[in-house]
């Protein structure tokens, strides 16, 4: 599950690798009972569709990129959930390493406010905290 703190935290490749773990967890859904659910196969292809439409076609790795996007698009339409899975995981771990190499990647959004999950609880109610500025404007 992809929290809302996940993803306003990321840079680029993070943000790239939690798209591939979205499409990741939809189409396990669909290996795991071994049925083609709606819901679970019009979401894994709203994120191909996604991912297709983000590629910079000057790039010439784009080209391949769209090449497989198409090809698992067609395993996913087709029912070949643990392929088109094996192909986005091998996709997804190329993204992996590039992310840990430490690169001064930025985050994509600046200026936003920390997020912290938890709460505090009271005798008779349940108090959220935030902390940081007061500050809310996101600057993209």
């Amino acid at each position: 599950m992809i929290t809302v703190a996940q993803v306003a935290a990321a840079n680029e490749i993070e943000l790239l690798c939690l798209t591939y773990d979205l499409f990741l967890e939809k189409v396990g859904a669909l290996v795991a009972n071994n049925t083609a659910s709606i819901p679970y196969k019009k979401d894994a292809l709203k994120v191909l569709t996604v991912l297709i439409g983000n590629l910079d076609m000057s790039v010439a790795l784009s080209h391949d990129l769209f090449d497989l996007y198409i090809f698992i698009q067609k395993l996913v339409i087709e029912g070949d959930y643990a392929d088109a899975a094996e192909i986005m995981s091998h996709i997804r771990d190329g993204y992996v390493a590039i992310k840990n190499l430490n690169l001064d990647f930025k985050p994509t959004t600046q200026n936003a406010e920390n997020i912290y999950a938890g709460f505090t609880y009271g005798r008779s109610s349940i108090n959220e905290f935030v902390v940081g500025n007061d500050n809310r404007g996101y600057i993209i």
